[in-house]
């Protein structure tokens, strides 16, 4: 048997080098059986004829086996040339330029479908993440939306309760105007001021100087520790401190040049929860006891102080009046 050299082929494109191995594979496929009838062609001359038909079989095999190799071969570049042809569609790559040489465009393209699929993977995570917090500030609105609607008809119904007492107990129109007027806009202040802290918790100290508002601190001194209300009891607390001082301007220690009145508040040792606040009143007029009928010892005693989980107990001392309220904050 012969042997082919094919040391000339390792310069060949890598298109005719799988031509050339065919071409070899037959060569040795032809090349056995050819010899064998050749030497015993002088013996018995019938064997020719199997000698053409072996060299017509390695024939056929090597047409077939090329025609596999170049259809494979043909199948293939296509595919790259469709996958080179999705990626820079997908991927908007201009460097990716695929040319039919070999395997390396196959890796190229893989890398690229690798990197697409993390950045396809990272960005279903943030919209994952995005909706969860679309759903959460959607419930949040919903939450929002009642604790409105709530609040709102508390006011509301605190404005009724406002104007029916304020009536009754009115002499004549103007003085149930004045007195509406300025129990509204306190509760606008402190409306306001709730909005500001999101209807949250609320520092006592800031809550006492929105409603005293037009009063200077040299008259009216404050002492207490740093305390945090509920919304409703800032509320409410701020509307009866509203009355106290209304009555302080009329009849008690404001009505005067020297009177003074102290606001002091502590938290109950026992419970932590429990505020008690102290409103007194020096240097005021001598004052009769109150009528129990009167607007605001009836918006203090009986619906404010049921409103901030407390009391309210009024005494009238020498030095002036001294009220003691007490709330669950």
């Amino acid at each position: 048997m012969r042997l082919i050299d094919l040391s000339g082929l390792s310069g060949a494109p890598a298109r005719g080098a799988v031509g050339l191995i065919v071409f070899a594979t037959s060569a040795l496929l032809v090349d056995a059986p050819l010899a064998r009838a050749s030497e015993s062609a002088g013996v018995a001359g019938d064997n020719g004829s199997l000698t053409m038909l072996l060299l017509a079989s390695a024939l056929a095999v090597s047409i077939g086996m090329a025609a596999v190799f170049y259809v494979a071969n043909n199948k293939a570049r296509a595919a790259q040339g469709r996958l080179a042809a999705f990626m820079t569609q997908i991927d908007g790559d201009p460097a990716l330029n695929w040319r039919p040489s070999g395997v390396a465009e196959i890796d190229a393209i893989a890398r690229h479908l690798e990197e697409s699929n993390r950045r396809l993977q990272e960005k279903r995570v943030r919209i994952a993440a995005d909706q969860d917090e679309i759903q959460a500030a959607r419930e949040h609105g919903r939450v929002m939306d009642l604790e409105l609607h709530h609040r709102v008809n508390n006011a509301m119904a605190m404005i009724q309760g406002v104007a029916n007492i304020t009536a009754r107990t009115a002499r004549d129109f103007d003085c149930f105007r004045d007195s509406f007027n300025e129990r509204v806009q306190c509760l606008s202040r402190i409306s306001t001021l709730l909005v500001r802290k999101s209807w949250a918790r609320t520092p006592l100290r800031e809550l006492i100087h929105t409603v005293l508002d037009r009063q200077s601190n040299d008259r009216i001194a404050l002492d207490g520790p740093d305390t945090d209300l509920r919304s409703e009891v800032a509320l409410a607390l701020g509307m009866a401190l509203h009355e106290l001082l209304s009555n302080a301007e009329r009849h008690g220690a404001l009505s005067t040049e020297n009177g003074v009145v102290n606001i002091d508040w502590r938290r109950e040792p026992s419970s932590e929860s429990q505020l008690t606040l102290i409103w007194s009143e020096h240097g005021g007029p001598d004052i009769d006891q109150p009528h129990p009928n009167g607007a605001g010892h009836y918006l203090v005693c009986n619906v404010l102080a049921r409103q901030f989980g407390g009391d309210a107990d009024l005494a009238f001392e020498r030095e002036g009046l001294r009220v003691t309220l007490t709330a669950q904050i």
